[in-house]
Parts: structure tokens; sequence; C-alpha cells
């Protein structure tokens, strides 16, 4: 009976964790730099309003070109945001088609 109730959580916790990525990258004759910069951006609303400023890759590769930038919606992502939405939606409202705050992870590669 455990393993059943289990699995049916696993199956279920998989198909709510969706995660989302979409990749910018441009081709400079720079190698790239090892080091990774990495941070959240805020929205609300369905991502219909920005809370945080948009990346800055001038200022993130310091003047630098950048070679890939990469938007993703990770678990993480979804745990905080989905926690956050529950809290909003207990308080104020509740709409199943409304998701208040999403939160996602953008990830910057600079050249040397």
């Amino acid at each position: 009976m455990f393993k059943c109730i289990f699995s049916v959580l696993t199956v279920m916790l998989l198909f709510v964790s969706g995660c989302a990525s979409m990749t910018f990258t441009q081709e400079v004759e720079r190698p790239k730099s090892n080091a990774k910069i990495q941070h959240w951006h805020h929205t609300i609303i369905n991502g219909m309003v920005e809370v945080s400023e948009p990346a800055n890759l001038y200022t993130d590769c310091r003047g630098k070109p950048w070679q890939s930038a990469e938007v993703e919606f990770r678990l993480k992502n979804g745990l905080v945001g989905g926690g956050v939405n529950v809290i909003v939606e207990s308080i104020l409202f509740s709409s199943a088609f409304l998701a208040f705050y999403s939160p996602w992870n953008v990830e910057i590669q600079c050249t040397k």
C-alpha cells in the first residue's frame, strides 16, 4: 500500500514540476570564461509585470562580450513560486488561472 501511494505521489510530483528553458547564444571569437553569473528574475501576475530589473549583460560581463544567456524555470523556482502563490491565494484571493509570483533563474556566460 505504501509503495502504491509513494508511486502515485512521485508521478504527480513529476507532472507538477514542469521546467522551461530559453537559451540565447552569440558567436564571438574570444574564448569562454569559466565563471557563470547567476541570479533570479522576479515577475508577478503570470509574468506580465517585472518586479526585478532585467538582466543587463553589459554590466554583468563587465563590458566584455557575452557568450550565452539562459533563462530557466527550475524545480527550486517552482517550489518557491508555488509556496508564495499558495500563501497569496489563501490571504487575498483564489484564482486557478493566475500565478501571482513566478521567479526565473538567469545564467550568463561571459567571454574572457
